[in-house]
């Protein structure tokens, strides 16, 4: 903001008109988030803002005192009225401004809803909740964080070029640091991730700030003066709100719409090609984690159209196997190759780029977006929008998004999941999460699809479908399918071959017949009993094979 304000009253005497003077400020702050963003990109969320709170101590302690920028005068720099368009004259009162300040807030609130219900909205939230498995869609999330970043900036910026004009003086005093946490308490209050709350939690710490300052500079001398009770209004906001309500104002404005909700359905019820090359081989891959070796020379390949299974106890390489082909763990040594094409030292997102899918033991997926919205997530590689698009709202990114919605909506209904369509992804049961994410890799349409425990933490009625499914899937996508699983029975059922690992190493390969049989299988991992060995039982399987239970 005070970046903006300066660069206008700087500005403002050329003749600029108000709108170009926000234009060039809002890029000026964008360029400054997106500095500041850059080595804060390991952090994410509020510490992510805390972080950023630097540029809050740099500004006034160094930046608006340059005389090429600021100033070094206690009394700042006086500012011109603006014109709001060049030879048409300016605001005529405070009045005036208040309500040009309130059309630029329409316009902002307007095209961040526009963005919220866009493709680079919903990346904006799958890499806030979940950057492994949004990389694993090819989503590049630092490229995802300094775009918003920027997209922060502006606006910020653009405010700062309406205080100028409001305050008509601008001076290193008008921003303290501490004012950057009572503003940092907005969002908080109002509820993190919601356009609208961002605007009630302005209200209910600047409402009563506005009108009790009079009354507590009285009674409570200096800090009944504006910074300090904005000050103790925003901790006590901020320690009040996130104990009681978490979500926030929206939070609660959202659950009391639900049960209006609830209440009123209660009433109304009453009355391209690839070519041949093998898609997966890794051949003497090795990797450490923390200095420990985790995996020592190991080498699989997965043939086309097969589904092959990776057993072994725990602790055994499987899931870090699969976190090196995906890419989130880097291999030391060996060779990663996805249709003879080398995967090693690529990112994740190129990967995905390649064919290749990954779903993730916790099955987490995007707590803040809905089923549909975690499969239009998927959607993104066949229907990229910008970030500039969705905020002006232009044709073709609500076309892209209705065509990226309709789509979803039909991979959410093949699976069954249409009743859940709108329901947030971490208020789902884990059977029913596990769907969505096989949904979220249906929409991605890999060609190469790795799955670590897709049944875990699932009841057995619910496991027992995932057979099925999973052969559906393979078909219909005509991909090859790397699984990690424990449900030894769905797993001898369901697999063309099996890999057994051990201590990082592939000590049997072979079908599911031969991997029974294997003595060293049998003493690493099966053991002898046959009663544990067929622990997911019998009696429910054919049901199971007859179509998909969700």
């Amino acid at each position: 903001v005070g970046i903006g304000a300066f660069l206008a009253a700087r500005l403002g005497p050329h003749g600029w008109s108000l709108p170009v003077l926000m234009i060039v400020a809002g890029a000026a702050g964008a360029a400054a988030m997106v500095v500041i963003g850059l080595p804060a990109l390991r952090v994410r969320g509020l510490t992510l803002a805390l972080t950023s709170l630097g540029l809050a101590v740099v500004g006034p302690d160094w930046l608006f005192h340059q005389s090429w920028f600021g100033t070094s005068q206690p009394y700042g720099v006086t500012v011109s009225p603006f014109a709001i368009i060049k030879g048409l004259g300016h605001p005529s009162s405070q009045l005036a401004l208040y309500y040009m300040a309130l059309a630029v807030l329409v316009v902002v609130v307007a095209a961040a809803r526009a963005l919220r219900h866009s493709v680079p909205g919903r990346l904006v939230l799958a890499v806030r909740d979940n950057e492994m498995a949004a990389a694993s869609f090819g989503v590049t999330p630092a490229t995802v964080k300094l775009a918003l970043l920027a997209v922060s900036g502006f606006v910020a910026a653009l405010a700062g070029v309406l205080w100028a004009d409001a305050w008509r003086n601008v001076s290193v005093s008008q921003f303290d640091p501490e004012l950057s946490l009572s503003v940092l308490a907005i969002p908080v209050v109002g509820g993190l991730g919601s356009v609208g709350g961002a605007v009630a939690g302005a209200v209910a710490l600047y409402v009563p700030i506005l009108f009790l300052n009079p009354l507590l500079t009285g009674l409570f001398g200096n800090f009944g003066a504006q910074v300090g009770f904005q000050l103790g209004l925003g901790g006590i906001g901020l320690v009040g709100v996130v104990l009681a309500y978490p979500t926030g104002i929206a939070g609660i404005a959202q659950r009391v719409w639900e049960v209006f909700l609830a209440r009123l359905s209660t009433s109304v019820a009453a009355g391209a090609a690839r070519t041949p090359e093998t898609p997966l081989v890794v051949e003497e891959v090795t990797a450490s984690i923390g200095g420990r070796r985790i995996l020592a020379a190991t080498t699989i390949e997965l043939r086309p159209g097969e589904i092959l299974g990776l057993i072994g106890p725990n602790g055994a390489g499987k899931t870090t196997l699969l976190n090196v082909i995906s890419g989130p763990l880097p291999a030391e040594a060996g060779s990663i190759r996805l249709f003879g094409i080398e995967m090693l030292g690529l990112p994740a997102e190129f990967r995905a780029t390649h064919g290749l899918g990954r779903s993730f033991q916790d099955a987490r997926l995007f707590p803040g977006l809905t089923v549909t919205e975690t499969v239009q997530v998927a959607l993104t590689r066949a229907a990229r929008v910008g970030f500039v698009s969705s905020l002006l709202a232009a044709p073709w990114a609500r076309a892209t998004n209705r065509a990226s919605a309709a789509r979803a909506a039909e991979i959410v209904d093949m699976l069954g999941l249409a009743p859940w369509a709108d329901t947030l992804t971490s208020d789902l049961s884990t059977g029913t999460r596990r769907i969505c994410d096989l949904a979220a890799q249906v929409a991605a349409r890999p060609e190469v699809l790795l799955l670590d425990e897709p049944t875990a933490g699932v009841a057995q009625r619910e496991a027992e479908a995932f057979g099925p499914l999973l052969r559906r899937i393979r078909d219909e996508l005509g991909c090859a399918i790397l699984i990690v699983e424990h449900d030894m029975p769905l797993l001898m059922g369901l697999c063309d071959r099996v890999y057994a690992m051990e201590a990082g190493a592939v000590i049997a390969e072979g079908t599911p017949e031969e991997i029974r049989a294997d003595p060293g299988v049998v003493a690493s991992y099966l053991g002898t009993n046959d009663v544990a060995i067929a622990r997911s039982g019998r009696a429910t399987r054919a049901r199971a094979d007859k179509g998909v239970a969700v």
